[in-house]
């Protein structure tokens, strides 16, 4: 479902949509069918340590051929404290080429096949 940028803004004000804190704050506008959301600091960049991953799903006694986060039973802040880390910064350049993400000052490289979590300035959610 598509809102218009008219239905955007009474959602949130009526706070059928929870934006925090709105757009306004930033002076964002709504576009015809979207938000503009603004990525918090650098630091809050994580990757998925596969490793890790590995070691947690073993753990739990699932499978490790392939990572699946089954939404119902994930909780996200388990998740985050054993299988996400750092955004690495490599020292040279040679190193990063085996990465798929990285990040070069306050730049985050994500190549082809690269996965990173960030998170928002903004709470973005339901009233549930």
């Amino acid at each position: 479902m598509f809102l218009s940028d008219r239905d955007i803004k009474y959602a949130i004000e009526t706070r059928k949509l929870i934006v925090d804190p709105p757009p306004a704050h930033f002076n964002s506008e709504y576009d015809e069918n979207s938000i503009d959301l603004h990525l918090d600091d650098i630091e809050f960049a994580k990757i998925w340590d596969v490793e890790k991953a590995t070691a947690a799903q073993r753990k739990a006694g699932r499978s490790t051929k392939e990572h699946v986060l089954e939404l119902g039973d994930f909780d996200f802040n388990e998740f985050a404290d054993t299988c996400l880390v750092q955004v690495p910064t490599p020292k040279d350049p040679k190193s990063a080429e085996a990465l798929r993400v990285f990040s070069r000052g306050q730049d985050v490289i994500l190549r082809p096949y690269g996965f990173l979590l960030w998170t928002t300035k903004e709470v973005v959610g339901t009233p549930d």
